[in-house]
């Protein structure tokens, strides 16, 4: 993308990953929506140990903070005011 235009070329390729998602999508689950399926997710998301948790809301953190204080100042730096 340039100028924070679509290019024709960027729609096309959202367009055929979106695809392909749907298309793996119905291949691993199917088109029928199992309540079973959701209380699986369900049950094993609450049995979780509070670690894990800790962990991922640590790892996103990080992550949060290298964008806000690495890649946004990079990117406005870059580019002046306009």
């Amino acid at each position: 993308m340039l100028g924070g235009r679509m290019q024709p070329r960027d729609i096309f390729d959202g367009l055929l990953l979106a695809i392909l998602l749907v298309v793996l999508y119905i291949q691993v689950f199917g088109l029928s929506f199992s309540s079973e399926r959701l209380q699986t997710v369900i049950d094993t998301l609450f049995g979780l140990d509070l670690i894990f948790y800790l962990v991922f809301a640590g790892v996103l953190a990080i992550g949060f903070l290298g964008y806000m204080f690495v890649y946004l100042p990079q990117k406005h730096s870059q580019n002046p005011t306009q």
